[in-house]
């Protein structure tokens, strides 16, 4: 097979190339060549495809070798061949030193073939030794890299026999902190760095074995004093023959190591010393649960030898009724990777049990292997005798305690600790608790929610006298106060020791209730006959009174008006005096007057108009009145009018703030059972009427007198303390009762309970319905339903026609939706939920035209100020005439 051979020839005679290739094919090559005869045309040549060997004349007309040669050397090294016809000797060697490889005469081309195969076995070998010089010089760049970016460790070579340091990487200085170029030059300045304790060790350790290899441990002091550990290794390199001539090596700096096996030996030491000082056993297993370690403390428990101990493992200690258990808890604990928690028994060599808790955890390699378990026994012998103790106790007080289970009473037992410890049924009926709810739990915090002023002195008189008796106030579970007669007795063990607290309690909440009310009743009476005979006396002094105030100006003609308004004066005092003296009548035994069937819906509509109309803006009227259903009674409505009214009044006073007012009625059927709770309480159906405030409240040492007359908490001046004593004569003497909750801060609630009958009702007139215009369609907002009316009936009367909305928020939604018919507006400034100028501005950007009146009952500067800002086109003062009405409705109009 022919080898191919790249030629490249540089001649300007064509003649003469031909004779060149003809020589070369004598070679057996294919040949792929071509001819230059400029620098342009060589320099393409070289740039288009590599070539094996250039021949070159060494004269050309434009060109010549010495040219071709220095282009050539540029860039490539190519074996170079001079054939020329008239080149001297002189010239040729020329040419050789120039980088010529071989010159030859034309005339003797014979000489060509051998002397380019020559050349091309040449070219090869230094192609060949070029790799093997780059490879060297990059093996040594990556070495010196490697040697010079460890930072950990230096890598060094020497020459033992010299006793000379060939190479050692910068890393010297960092560590030793010392110089390279002074090691280089000493090589006595390492020995110099070793600690005098491990220098001898160390060099006859390296002279003798450096050409053997060595590795070896010492420690090199710095030149700032500080202490370093060195891992030196050392490996022979031999030459040709085989024979070890050099050395290299790895300082590594170990000091990290060698302090965290220092921190570890001192920590190993420090827990041994710990576990053998420990008061609890301690032992340790592999992960197979091989016995590794008991500590001192472990073998005392157990009764068993160390070296035992270790042979036998740490479940032989365990009590064989126990062991199985003890096996099963530690196997799921070490299959789930969770804690060994147990208490159980351990059995000594002579038979006696011993009650421990245990307690294990895994040691784990890098957090997954499990490699040992540590665990430890702690003594709880003392402990477990002490609960089987306490446990035949109370098992001895459950059993003498469940014949009382069928007592009505509650019976419960508490240890010195005040924790219940035994519960009784009576407990459970009385208090609310279950048995499970109420072991354990502190008895004061469960029946007291704080502990009472007397506690103290109930449990000193208790451990004292062994016994005491009184009465107490608790609170069951629902938060009811019950109040209980209280038998305490001190129970004591074997020893005489004081041990639990027996407790019966017996409800007497019912009779202390039925109690309060006769006596409350009582003293009401009482003070009742006593009201009688004062009224009876202050009619005798005021009757004299009145008629002389009434006679006098009759019977004289020439009083002057100063004398007239004093005996003006003086009539309405007595009047006042005599309204004053019917109240009191009215508690004392009950007013008479004419009872009819009625429907207290619309007595308390009336009311509920009256207080709105009448009550200051900061208080909030709300009712809850069924408009059918509500069952009929038999009353005076005049007298419940005034009951319903001064439950208004109080509740306002308790307001001064403002808040809510909550009127509402209900029918209710009393049972037999209610009324043993109240002496006035009758069975059947009664309609109940609930009066309920968020104001001050009552205090709970006024509630049992807030009913007796000339009673009351207010200012002096600000009240007669007839107002509820005259509600409980009326509502008494209609065969009702009054019942009254309060909580100081948050309101009271008044309910006043009447019998309900099935007479027939007597209807109030309807009123008569207004009739509506067809005019200009006016919306008239006011939160009072009379004003809304009385505008209603004068603007109707008059051609208008009218919408009604109660507040803001409706007018807003009224005139939304009929805005293109609404003319004008009347719209009241203060009012609930939304007040009238924030409605106004909401209006005006609806409808910047809108026209709208604004009203108020102050005459207040500020208010016209503010309506006028958010847009009003007039302002009408309350109570407003007719007329003035009608005027500003047809100004605004027309504006």
């Amino acid at each position: 097979m022919k080898s191919h051979l790249r030629v490249l020839i540089v001649e300007d005679s064509e003649d003469d190339a031909l004779l060149t290739l003809r020589e070369l094919r004598r070679g057996d090559y294919h040949l792929d060549y071509a001819r230059v005869d400029t620098a342009a045309a060589m320099q393409a040549a070289l740039d288009r495809q590599p070539w094996d060997v250039v021949i070159a004349d060494y004269t050309l007309p434009t060109f010549s070798a010495p040219e071709a040669l220095k282009l050539l050397q540029k860039q490539y090294d190519l074996p170079f061949i001079i054939v020329s016809g008239t080149i001297g000797e002189e010239t040729a060697v020329a040419a050789m030193k120039a980088g010529a490889h071989d010159y030859l005469i034309k005339g003797n081309l014979a000489r060509l073939l051998p002397a380019v195969e020559r050349e091309l076995r040449e070219a090869q070998e230094r192609h060949r030794r070029h790799q093997a010089e780059q490879a060297l010089r990059e093996s040594e760049e990556r070495f010196r890299q490697l040697a010079e970016n460890i930072a950990e460790s230096v890598f060094w070579m020497s020459d033992p026999k010299a006793q000379q340091f060939l190479y050692v990487s910068p890393a010297y200085e960092r560590i030793w902190g010392r110089s390279c170029t002074h090691l280089y030059a000493n090589f006595g300045e390492w020995l110099e760095a070793v600690h005098p304790h491990d220098r001898q060790r160390v060099q006859t350790i390296i002279l003798e074995q450096s050409l053997m290899g060595f590795d070896v441990e010492y420690r090199i002091i710095r030149p700032d004093r500080s202490l370093r550990w060195i891992r030196d290794r050392g490996f022979p390199i031999c030459n040709n023959a085989g024979e070890p001539y050099r050395t290299v090596g790895i300082a590594e700096d170990i000091t990290d190591r060698k302090l965290a096996e220092e921190a570890l030996r001192q920590s190993q030491l420090q827990y041994q010393m710990l576990a053998e000082a420990s008061p609890v056993g301690i032992f340790r297993v592999d992960a197979e649960g091989n016995c590794i370690y008991v500590n001192e403390q472990w073998c005392k428990m157990t009764g068993i030898p160390f070296d035992q101990a270790l042979e036998r493992g740490w479940t032989s200690a365990v009590h064989p009724d126990d062991r199985d258990r003890v096996l099963t808890a530690w196997q799921q604990a070490a299959q789930h990777n969770q804690p060994f928690r147990l208490e159980y028994r351990l059995q000594q060599p002579d038979g006696t049990p011993i009650w421990v808790f245990g307690q294990a955890l895994a040691e784990q390699r890098n957090g997954e292997e499990v490699t040992r378990y540590v665990g430890t026994i702690t003594d709880i012998n003392e402990r477990k005798q002490v609960e089987e103790e306490r446990k035949q106790a109370a098992q001895k007080i459950y059993q003498q305690a469940a014949l009382l289970d069928i007592a009505f009473d509650a019976i419960f037992v508490r240890d010195l600790s005040n924790r219940i410890i035994f519960w009784n049924r009576g407990a459970e009926r009385l208090y609310g608790w279950t048995v499970e709810e109420a072991l354990g739990q502190n008895a004061c915090s469960l029946l007291c929610h704080h502990l009472p002023p007397q506690s103290k002195e109930i449990l000193q008189a208790v451990y004292e006298q062994g016994e005491w008796q009184g009465e107490q106030h608790k609170i069951s579970k629902s938060g009811q106060e019950v109040i209980v007669a209280t038998r305490l007795t001190l129970v004591r063990n074997e020893t005489g020791q004081p041990q639990s607290i027996l407790s019966v309690d017996t409800d007497i909440t019912e009779k202390k209730q039925l109690e309060a009310q006769f006596l409350r009743a009582q003293r009401l009476e009482s003070l009742g006959t006593l009201a009688s005979g004062i009224a009876h006396d202050f009619n005798n002094i005021l009757t004299p009174i009145l008629a002389a105030a009434q006679l006098l100006p009759s019977k004289v003609s020439s009083l002057d008006e100063p004398s007239q308004r004093l005996l003006k004066l003086t009539e309405d005092s007595a009047k006042r005096g005599a309204d004053l003296v019917k109240q009191i009548l009215a508690f004392a035994r009950g007013a008479e007057g004419k009872r009819l069937p009625l429907q207290v819906r619309h007595l308390l509509a009336e009311v509920i108009q009256v207080v709105r109309q009448t009550f200051p803006k900061t208080i909030e009227v709300y009712k809850n009145i069924p408009h059918t259903d509500l069952w009929t009674v038999s009353a005076d409505a005049t007298q419940l009018h005034q009951v319903f009214m001064n439950l208004c009044v109080n509740a306002r006073d308790a307001m001064l703030d403002g808040g809510i007012l909550n009127i509402s009625a209900e029918n209710i059927q009393i049972e037999e059972t209610y009324t043993r709770l109240n002496l006035d309480a009758h069975a059947g159906p009664h309609v109940v009427i609930t009066v309920t405030d968020t104001g001050t409240g009552i205090p709970l040492e006024f509630m049992d007198r807030i009913f007796d007359p000339f009673f009351t908490t207010k200012d002096l001046g600000k009240g007669t303390g007839l107002g509820l004593s005259t509600v409980l004569g009326i509502v008494k003497n209609h065969g009702g009762f009054v019942q009254v909750h309060s909580e100081v801060g948050h309101g009271t609630e008044f309910k006043v309970f009447l019998p309900a009958v099935k007479s027939a009702v007597i209807q109030p007139e309807e009123e008569r319905q207004l009739l509506t215009g067809h005019q200009e369609l006016i919306l008239i907002v006011d939160d009072e339903p009379l004003i809304q009316q009385v505008a209603k009936a004068t603007l109707e009367d008059h051609n208008y026609q009218t919408l009604l909305a109660k507040d803001g928020i409706e007018a807003i939604a009224l005139y939304a939706d009929r805005k293109h018919e609404i003319r004008a507006v009347l719209m009241d400034v203060m009012m609930p939920s939304m007040d009238g100028l924030t409605a106004i501005r909401t209006l005006k950007k609806l409808d910047p035209n809108v026209k709208i009146i604004a009203t108020s009952g102050l005459p207040s500067n500020r208010q016209l100020a503010e309506a006028s800002g958010v847009g009003a086109t007039a302002f009408l003062l309350k109570p407003y005439t007719i007329d003035k009405l009608l005027d500003t409705l047809q100004k605004v109009l027309l504006s």
